[in-house]
């Protein structure tokens, strides 16, 4: 009978010297439209989604990216049949190796700055020809008072990436509006997003898409407290980590909300789990998975109500929880369930809008799991940190933190995604 979370046989195989994550794009509504890729050869020491020190190695890692992302059937795929924005190098684009790819999903994001020149401009038209979309970037090397004469390519492309970090938010503002007037067909991405101040300056303009690492960042207002919801919510989390908690009072938790109730046992018995019969009461399932593990999963549904935040949130979270458990299952074996638990509440903040040391200072969790949360420090933090580094495309970083295999990394974060899709399935019914 499993005990911990870690029941599922790998499923998913690794590209030869890639490392790859994937960052969502999300429209107006905060669903993801689609995700823009991150990868790196694993034998540079650059991530080629930001830095490009060899195009010929850049060339090979993009290839295959490409060909174990949309040719590998049956193993991690990283588009979930949503819009995937993979970026190449313009001499990749000229190649011509690219059109046979199928162009429904793919959106090619030009990294490099293309020469606007005839060869150029024909090379961008025969791959609209084909039906596939592009993505240029614009930056203040090609900004002045007439965009089309500083950048004239941009009518080939259905996508802006405005970088809202590199520009400042009034350049921002002002390009935009010129770029909506000049260009109204293709869809701008403010770029590079990084907080919810930031978040709320590009949806102040009429931007359609938004891409960064807002969604894990907390929105935190000085002087506002939680509300009552959240401040019922965070308690009830805090009564499920405590060291003292048991079945019985987690079945009279439960029974003052019996949707819970009924969405653990409809998660404990989906294919997440593959048991061999039905699980029909809580105190069956302790017994199958373990007290630890549907305290984890209640405070997760517990927090994902309270929040009221955006699904990819919950979906991130997940990832992040169950990576942490893989790697620490392969560093430190024993300490895989705080490792899971260390995950989940590392969005903490993100989720009801505080600083983490306000919402872990209200939960009784050990030292350990404080000091990984807060300060990531110890194994448990060092893993954190390394998956957080590793999911937003700071693949360096994430090797010198922990010292574990390429390969385990891939593995790791692509299981990761697999399983988190499925649980969110389940939990979003």
């Amino acid at each position: 009978m499993p005990q911990s979370l870690i029941n599922q046989k790998p499923i998913v195989s690794h590209p030869d010297n890639v490392l790859l994550a994937r960052q969502p794009i999300f429209n107006r509504k905060m669903q993801v439209f689609g995700y823009q890729l991150q990868y790196q050869d694993s034998t540079q020491t650059s991530a080629f989604s930001s830095v490009l020190t060899t195009p010929a190695k850049a060339d090979q890692a993009a290839a295959r990216v490409i060909v174990n992302a949309f040719t590998s059937a049956g193993e991690f795929s990283v588009c979930d049949e949503l819009p995937t924005f993979i970026r190449v190098s313009s001499q990749l684009l000229y190649s011509g190796n690219l059109l046979s790819l199928p162009p429904t999903t793919i959106i090619f994001d030009v990294i490099d700055a293309l020469e606007p020149d005839e060869q150029a401009l024909k090379t961008l038209k025969l791959y609209r020809k084909h039906k596939f979309r592009l993505a240029i970037g614009v930056n203040r090397g090609t900004i002045n008072d007439d965009n089309d004469k500083a950048h004239p390519l941009l009518k080939e492309a259905d996508f802006i990436r405005l970088d809202i970090n590199a520009l400042g938010i009034e350049t921002f503002r002002r390009v935009h509006s010129e770029l909506t007037t000049s260009h109204p067909n293709a869809k701008i991405i403010a770029s590079m997003v990084q907080t919810q101040v930031q978040l709320r300056h590009c949806q102040s303009v009429p931007n359609e898409l938004f891409q960064g690492q807002f969604l894990c960042r907390p929105a935190i207002v000085k002087g506002r407290g939680l509300s009552y919801s959240q401040n019922a919510s965070l308690q009830l989390v805090g009564e499920l980590q405590s060291p003292d908690i048991t079945p019985q009072r987690i079945a009279e938790l439960l029974s003052q909300a019996p949707q819970l109730s009924y969405r653990l046992l409809r998660l404990i018995n989906s294919a997440t789990y593959e048991l061999t019969r039905t699980i029909e009461s809580l105190q069956e399932a302790v017994i199958y998975l373990g007290l630890s593990v549907i305290c984890h999963w209640v405070s997760l549904m517990v927090l994902a109500d309270a929040s009221g935040k955006p699904k990819a949130l919950v979906l991130s979270t997940l990832i992040r929880a169950k990576m942490s458990e893989s790697l620490c299952q392969k560093l430190y074996p024993k300490d895989s369930s705080r490792a899971f638990l260390t995950g989940l509440l590392s969005t903490l903040d993100a989720m009801l809008d505080i600083s983490l040391e306000q919402a872990v200072s209200q939960l009784p969790l050990s030292a350990q799991i404080n000091e990984a949360l807060l300060n990531k420090t110890g194994p448990l933090g060092e893993i954190c940190a390394a998956v957080i580094a590793y999911e937003q495309g700071d693949f360096s970083t994430a090797k010198e933190v922990i010292k574990i295999e390429d390969y385990q990394f891939f593995v790791a974060y692509g299981e990761a995604v697999l399983w988190a899709n499925g649980v969110c399935n389940q939990l979003f019914k």
